[in-house]
């Protein structure tokens, strides 16, 4: 007969998990960690022994009520509740329901407190940035491949710097090659890393956690001529910079275990006349090898609404990114290293080898890559935009539902087959059974996922009931959840800044909330389809909070989308996935794909529907909606239910804040070595640049710049002004215009700036062009109308005559063509607001065109004070080419910023130029992330970064 599971314990345990996980998820808020590690073991040890004594306690408190049915007539011991004040016994009563949750919450404060300090230690020492660091170690992860190379995670077995071996182990004493004199002695001039966007990958709400390489976009060629002046300007700043070779040994040390390395194929560094890497061999899980690597400590970009990179790294323990150096070349030690997880990343990259080769042109064995070993940067972005649109991206991976599936089917193959053998059945009754090989097969399934946070989630879940159905208790299904949730924080802590975390936990809480047992219930297929409307009804309203909150959209035909995938993903395409990666037949892959082309033409058509798009809602409407929602899935002829459609009428209707009338705000968005500044009054908009393009598929447009503009309320763009060709400014135009409506396009590039259809035809920004949008003046200041011409052919500027996108252009396509460098025709805009407060946007001129603006000024009556602005955005990003003694006096901004990616290869900003502003206050992307400038009566400038600033972000050292 099945016990109840109660008992005082049990009592507590809800209230205890849900304090716990507060207590984690606080922890994650800290911009600071408060205590050292040792300090939060000893702290969480003490609270551990304090929370099991309350509870210890609570349960040997004896209830006056059994005392009477037991009989106290001894006097030696009268009852308490009879001799205590009633005061006395409130707090003693108030005490013991709330010390335990008290306690539990500190508890998991200090456990996440502990496990960050610990983790933290493994961090990258900033001395080490830029060194040549040769390591030993194992390929501990599926690799990622890229257009020009490959990523991988490497657990470091060994390390060693300047000859100096150091200690086989993960935490090893280095010796760094450094002058003290030279506190920036790195060669940042090698370094390929600079940042890429990472907002929420390929915009899935499940998918958050996969990321494009931040390493990817610096390994092109510069776009112009000025670009290989730059790789000079670095090269002389290093050597400026170490004077004396930086040859003084200094101890440090380097715990990070584990790295995030990109091995690029294709070409070499540049610099030091490398030659392109031609067959490099093929990195697999297991392997061990031997690299010369340069590293940096975690960094991305920093912006509102964006992806928070530097999270996802430290959730993984990846306490440094790089990239392998080829010289010396790279040696494979050892073809396999034994191991359990290595078993599992080989077994995940073998069934992955056997999709492509069976599916080599296939469009979709990306998604049957996802489905079986949960590897989803198979799937291709485009089609990760129809999932989105179509609501069906949590289908498109190894999700919880799919575990439950498997396991489910496991479970009753399991039982029908064990209760034919009488011996089996005396060894272990079949329910028993069962229940084992559900579990086994769930954690297969979760283990060929990579343990991802849904599959961790539902394998923690299908282990209480397990362990429930074997010991013959019933937890309910509200304490299997909060168990479940209490194994993953314990396991992973950091699981609260997932958002699949959110998503999963918050679906199957609207799933128990909705399918508990009600008075009425229709019985029969009628009742199983009107449950299952239920429940897809539940799923969609469920997650708007979260998905307005996180993404500002969700999809409008979500239902009748998973109406038709649900049940053919989760029962038809899945299964045949899993048993062609156990029994490899050709034409059950075949099969298999043709039934997921039929799905996907569906979801094709059903993406063409319009989408709910808005801004972000404030926090305190987000709670009104969760209360909301609870009131709309209450049960059927419950009062007032449509109060829970009231509650969610601010989460979607609440306008965005907007600049008041005669008022300008500068968002200058980072987005690594680029720029991309949005410009907003009370009813206008204008985006100034589109910044960088990462890679063949992905651009600062699709991954900073859209998210910030959705997030902002920004719904059309009245301008889109392009200053020049070069693909760090130009290179995520073709991402804005595919999504976000434009007015007008002005721009530097002439005719070869197709834009899309539907969309107006570029117009050349010359000087001379004014507006005035809400009380705030527009300026263009440069290029001079003489600049265009002849541009017209596409000859002088070196555009190309077919019309290509300006993002993916390379001036080496046209040498020997008579041109001008696309830096000298930037679009210089100048925005005045009502109170006489300026900013200045140049783009990448020069020194040549800061001349030619001030014989321009000083041609004008205003003569310097037609350039006098309180904001620059600085030339060229701060390069030696601009930024003239001349210009800074007559601009003479309060505020300059310097749009740079970190560790850049140029050298951005330059220390001279630094110097010439020294007047000024001076803002950094790589170091303050975006910075909002508000131009009113007064200046306002407020940094992303240090606002938003949590315990493992970068910080400058």
């Amino acid at each position: 007969m099945r016990k109840a599971f109660s008992g005082p314990i049990s009592d507590r345990s809800i209230p205890s998990i849900l304090a716990f996980a507060a207590g984690v998820f606080v922890l994650q808020q800290q911009a600071e960690l408060p205590a050292s590690a040792n300090a939060f073991a000893i702290a969480a040890a003490l609270l551990l022994v304090a929370f099991a004594a309350s509870l210890i306690g609570d349960g040997a408190r004896a209830d006056p009520a059994d005392e009477a049915h037991a009989g106290h007539s001894s006097s030696a011991f009268p009852p308490p509740a009879h001799s205590a004040p009633r005061a006395s016994r409130l707090a003693a009563a108030f005490l013991a329901t709330w010390l335990p949750v008290a306690l539990a919450a500190a508890l998991g404060f200090a456990y996440a407190g502990w496990r960050a300090a610990e983790r933290l230690a493994e961090a990258l020492p900033a001395a080490l940035e830029g060194q040549d660091i040769e390591v030993v170690g194992i390929v501990s992860a599926l690799p990622q491949r890229f257009e020009r190379g490959e990523r991988f995670e490497f657990t470091v077995e060994s390390a060693r710097l300047a000859g100096k071996s150091t200690e086989p182990t993960a935490a090893v004493k280095m010796q760094e090659l450094r002058d003290d004199n030279c506190t920036d002695c790195r060669t940042a001039a090698d370094d390929r890393a600079s940042e890429s966007s990472e907002t929420s990958p390929k915009l899935d709400p499940l998918a958050s956690v996969l990321p494009e390489p931040v390493e990817a976009q610096v390994r092109h060629r510069p776009s112009t001529s000025s670009g290989r002046t730059e790789e000079r300007e670095g090269r002389q700043a290093r050597s400026e910079d170490c004077p004396s070779g930086c040859f003084t040994e200094t101890p440090a040390t380097f715990a990070s275990s584990k790295l995030s390395l990109s091995w690029y194929h294709r070409w070499d560094d540049a610099e030091e006349g490398g030659d392109a890497e031609a067959g490099a061999p093929r990195i697999r899980p297991g392997e061990r090898w031997r690299f010369v690597v340069r590293l940096k400590r975690p960094h991305g970009n920093a912006n509102p609404h964006g992806f928070d990179y530097e999270a996802w790294l430290f959730e993984r323990g990846l306490g440094a990114t790089g990239y392998v150096r080829s010289s010396p070349a790279p040696q494979r030690l050892d073809a396999f290293v034994a191991g359990p997880g290595t078993l599992v990343e080989r077994a995940r990259d073998l069934i992955r080898e056997r999709f492509r080769a069976a599916l080599a042109d296939a469009p979709y064995a990306g998604v049957l890559v996802a489905l079986t070993i949960g590897d989803q940067r198979a799937i291709q972005n485009h089609q990760w935009q129809v999932f989105n649109r179509t609501g069906v991206t949590h289908l498109m991976s190894i999700s919880g539902l799919h575990v439950t599936m498997l396991a489910a089917l496991c479970a009753a193959l399991v039982n029908l087959l064990w209760r034919r053998s009488e011996r089996l059945l005396l060894a272990l009754p079949a329910q028993r059974a069962a229940v084992a090989a559900g579990f086994l097969a769930a954690f297969a399934y979760a283990l060929l996922a990579g343990f991802a946070v849904p599959a961790q989630r539902t394998l923690y879940m299908l282990g209480v009931v397990a362990l429930a159905l074997w010991s013959g208790r019933h937890f309910g299904p509200a304490r299997t959840l909060l168990l479940a949730l209490l194994v993953v924080l314990l396991v992973d802590p950091w699981a609260v800044l997932a958002v699949g975390f959110w998503l999963s936990f918050g679906a199957v809480g609207v799933l128990l909330y909705v399918g508990s047992p009600r008075i009425g219930a229709v019985a029969g297929w009628r009742g199983r389809l009107g449950q299952w409307g239920t429940t897809q009804w539940a799923v969609t309203v469920g997650s708007l909070p979260l998905l307005l909150l996180l993404f500002q959209q969700f999809s409008l035909v979500s239902p009748l989308a998973n109406a038709v995938a649900i049940p053919l993903v989760s029962f038809i395409v899945a299964p045949l996935a899993l048993l062609y990666a156990v029994l490899p037949w050709p034409p059950l892959i075949a099969l298999d794909h043709a039934l997921l082309a039929f799905l996907m033409q569906w979801l094709e058509h059903l993406s063409g529907w319009p989408i709910w798009q808005q801004p972000a809602p404030p926090l305190w409407a987000v709670v009104l909606a969760v209360l909301g929602v609870a009131c709309l899935l209450l049960p059927r002829g419950f009062p007032a239910r449509w109060l829970g459609a009231v509650l969610l009428v601010p989460a979607v209707l609440t306008p965005p804040p907007r600049p008041p009338m005669g008022e300008a705000w500068l968002d200058t968005l980072d987005v690594g070595h680029g720029l991309a500044v949005v410009v907003r009054t009370h009813e206008h908009a204008l985006l100034y640049d589109s910044g960088p393009r990462y890679g063949s598929d992905v651009d600062a447009g699709q991954r900073v710049v859209v998210p910030f503009l959705r997030a902002a309320g920004v719904r059309r763009l009245d301008t889109l002004m392009i200053s020049h060709r070069d693909s760090d400014h130009a290179g995520g135009s073709e991402s804005v215009l595919a999504v976000v409506p434009v007015a007008r396009l002005l721009s530097s590039i002439g005719e070869s700036f197709a834009a899309p259809a539907g969309d107006p035809a570029a117009e050349p920004c010359v000087a001379g062009q004014t507006w005035d949008w809400d009380g705030v003046r527009f300026q263009v200041l440069h290029p001079p109308a003489s600049a265009h011409a002849g541009t017209a052919s596409g000859e002088e500027t070196g555009e190309p005559q077919s019309g290509a996108d300006p993002g993916k252009a390379r001036s080496n396509e046209f040498k020997g063509k008579p041109r001008t460098a696309a830096n000298h025709l930037s679009c210089v805009l100048r925005i005045e607001s009502a109170g006489g407060k300026s900013a200045l946007l140049v783009g990448d001129i020069e020194t040549a065109d800061e001349a030619a603006l001030l014989d321009r000024a000083a041609a004008t009556s205003t003569a310097g004070g037609a350039l006098k602005s309180d904001v620059l955005v600085a030339p060229h990003h701060g390069s030696r080419s601009s930024s003239s003694p001349g210009f800074v006096a007559a601009v003479a901004p309060a505020d300059v910023v310097f749009t740079v990616g970190y560790r850049n290869r140029f050298r951005h900003p330059a220390p001279d130029v630094l110097a010439r502003y020294a007047d000024a206050r001076q803002w950094r992307s790589d170091r303050d992330g975006a910075v909002t400038f508000v131009l009113a009566d007064t200046v306002i400038a407020t940094p992303y970064r240090p606002q938003y600033r949590r315990y493992w972000h970068w910080r400058p050292q």
